[in-house]
């Protein structure tokens, strides 16, 4: 099974690939890569026309920092699991072909930048589009190296008792079943926050310091509590969450979304 290009711009994960995973890892989905840097901090790996970029923060293990596709001379020496099931980045290689696509599949970009030659689009995901003279030039996804050299920490002060998040979520279960769909997202949104950050302490995560959901996220599954499907669903539950809560035009909420984000965020309530 390949990559999902639409899914890839959405939640910023390319196939099997997600920031945070091991050279080791990678390796094992795609294969030894076709060049390999001398240097190991930052260790870059070469996949034909994929780049990916590994650091390793105050001596913890490498972990994938950046993921960098240049695509000016095509993607067809892309490893098998990385090939795109769904769309070629060439069909939507101009800047506004890109734009209306992305629109398409209910993405709002956080910035847009057009200049005389160089223009780019950022996502919500992370993915960041760059073109040349209205070319599509490269796709890229980077965690920056502050987050790095800062790693993720939790405190237990003043987060809420595992039955404060449970009547959350049957908060939620209620505004589904009125019909209150928006409602559902946020309560649920908010309940399953929680219990990531409780599974993240239960990991050994300490500190003073709240973590953004889409850091949480990604340290969840490179700890194998969260799988890639479950991955994709959150960020897509994240970015419509966001839309919902800065009172912005979204596309219509899937129940079916809603009643997994409440049933996920059970399971690590009961992890």
């Amino acid at each position: 099974m390949g990559a999902n290009f639409a899914a890839f711009l959405r939640t910023g994960q390319l196939g099997p690939l997600t920031l945070g995973m091991a050279p080791s890892a990678v390796e094992l989905q795609l294969g030894a890569p076709d060049a390999r840097s001398r240097k190991h901090n930052p260790l870059i790996l070469k996949y034909g026309p994929l780049e990916l970029a590994f650091w390793s923060p105050r001596s913890q293990p490498p972990q994938l920092a950046q993921i960098l596709m240049s695509v000016v001379h095509g993607l067809g020496e892309l490893p098998p699991a990385l090939q795109f099931d769904d769309l070629m980045p060439a069909a939507v290689s101009r800047f506004n072909d890109f734009s209306r696509f992305v629109e398409q599949i209910g993405v709002w970009p956080d910035e847009t930048l057009k200049g005389d030659r160089e223009s780019s689009i950022l996502l919500p995901s992370g993915v960041k589009a760059s073109f040349i003279d209205g070319q599509l030039s490269a796709l890229s996804l980077s965690k920056r190296e502050r987050d790095l050299n800062r790693p993720p920490v939790l405190t237990d002060e003043r987060e809420p008792s595992i039955g404060q998040v449970r009547l959350q979520l049957e908060e939620a279960r209620n505004a589904l079943r009125l019909g209150l769909e928006s409602a559902a997202v946020l309560l649920g949104w908010a309940a399953l926050e929680a219990a990531m950050r409780r599974a993240a302490l239960s990991a050994g995560y300490k500190g003073k310091l709240r973590v953004q959901p889409t850091i949480l996220i990604r340290e969840l599954y490179a700890l194998g509590i969260l799988n890639s499907q479950e991955v994709q669903a959150l960020e897509s539950a994240r970015q419509q969450r966001t839309t919902i809560a800065h009172g912005l035009t979204s596309a219509p909420v899937d129940r079916q979304a809603i009643l997994q984000i409440i049933q996920l965020a059970e399971h690590l309530l009961s992890d």
